[in-house]
């Protein structure tokens, strides 16, 4: 870390922009939950200076790396400042409500997300600052742990983990630092402690990922063997889990959901996905077109009233069919799940930094698979970044542009 401060520092401004912008918040809710746990007032000490830091950051980035940005940044700009504009002036207004806070969100809090990715050339510096990041990260939210009641904060507990989880997952099994490995257990521990299925999911996609790109196809399938004995045996596990767990004073929720047997129940997400693909089969045109960006959201709202339930359908798949219709929704599914990520880890498929942050960002993204919002997700913004670097330009000479002084591993551009 010190020694890339050091080192031309002007270089690693978007790098550090991008990390502190990404998760400035979960370092800062953590710490407010142990103040909030010792003395019992809510005291948020850190947010307004990393806040400060982090724009300072992105401005000197924007300084020194303005003619980086290419035409794709300007033109999400131009787009989601059509959408704000059109919903401004729609007289429906449920529409109008609906779309204006969503493209607002999304103008403002993850595009800048995508433009500082795209700004970045050294992913050697991303890795690194995400990495002192997962550290403070982890030990900060184990002392919350330790001292608050995280049942309160679970879903931003869960969500504020997912980062070192996933990180020192990379850092274990694919760098094979095994030096890790505890700090890896740890971080997974705390994320069934806190019990945002997703973000468990997403530790067991990535370790998928990582275990068929190293063709460990022998560990991958003891995995799914230990993964189907977990599974016939699910109920005699989860119930010694719980008591070994409680007899330490540990109230996980994913546990107790678990033995009441309502770890899917509450989460509707089914009934979500069917009624937004019944909303745009009711005709030809919104089959083809779909309902448009966030067009679903007044529908689900009324619909899913009596539930309480936020108004989206959840999951990143079944969303992009709604908002773009069946035949570009699904094209977009298959370059977003298939296409892309293919293209990407081609690329890349000896440059072992650059592997390491698509991999963490690829683990991240997959949450949206069930949970949360691609519009109002930054991580989703700096996957389309990613696809964009390695993807889409040239055979990615324009996107590995790395200093070989910072740079480890031999690049692959074919």
């Amino acid at each position: 870390m010190l020694n890339v401060l050091k080192s031309k520092p002007e270089l690693h401004s978007a790098e550090l922009a991008l990390v502190l912008y990404l998760f400035h918040g979960n370092i800062s809710a953590g710490v407010s939950w142990v103040i909030l746990g010792l003395t019992g007032r809510e005291l948020n000490l850190l947010g307004t200076p990393l806040v400060a830091v982090t724009m300072l950051c992105a401005a000197i980035a924007l300084l020194h790396h303005f003619r980086r940005l290419k035409l794709d940044s300007l033109v999400l700009i131009i787009i989601f400042g059509f959408l704000y504009m059109v919903a401004c002036l729609n007289p429906d207004t449920a529409y109008q409500v609906s779309r204006q806070n969503l493209v607002q969100v999304t103008l403002l809090d993850c595009i800048p997300a995508y433009i500082l990715f795209r700004m970045c050339r050294h992913y050697d510096a991303i890795w690194k600052y995400a990495k002192v990041t997962s550290y403070v990260v982890l030990f900060v939210y184990a002392a919350a742990f330790v001292v608050y009641d995280v049942g309160h904060v679970y879903r931003s507990f869960s969500a504020g983990m997912a980062l070192p989880a996933l990180l020192f997952v990379v850092e274990w099994l694919y760098l094979e630092k095994n030096r890790t490995a505890p700090f890896a257990v740890l971080a997974i521990a705390l994320l069934v402690v806190g019990g945002r299925r997703s973000s468990l999911i997403a530790v067991i996609i990535l370790i998928c990922i990582i275990l068929f790109l190293k063709r460990d196809f022998v560990l991958l399938a003891a995995v799914a063997l230990v993964g189907g004995a977990l599974y016939l045996s699910f109920d005699m596990v989860v119930e010694q889990l719980y008591y070994f767990s409680s007899d330490f004073g540990i109230n996980s929720r994913t546990l107790r959901r678990l033995m009441s047997g309502e770890a899917m129940e509450d989460s509707h997400r089914i009934d979500q996905w069917a009624y937004v693909l019944q909303l745009i089969l009711r005709s030809p045109q919104s089959a083809l077109a779909g309902l448009g960006i966030a067009g679903e959201r007044s529908y689900m709202l009324a619909h899913f009233a009596h539930m309480q339930l936020q108004g989206y359908p959840h999951g990143l798949l079944v969303e992009l069919i709604g908002h773009y219709g069946i035949v570009l929704g699904l094209a977009l599914d298959v370059l977003l799940i298939a296409v892309g990520p293919y293209r990407v880890f081609r690329v890349i498929n000896n440059d072992r930094v650059a592997m390491t942050v698509v991999l963490l960002f690829v683990a991240l993204v997959s949450q949206l698979l069930f949970q949360d919002s691609y519009l109002q997700n930054k991580f989703f913004f700096v996957y389309l970044a990613i696809l964009v670097n390695f993807a889409v330009g040239r055979r990615g000479e324009e996107a590995t542009m790395f200093d070989p002084t910072f740079s480890v591993g031999r690049r692959t551009l074919s």
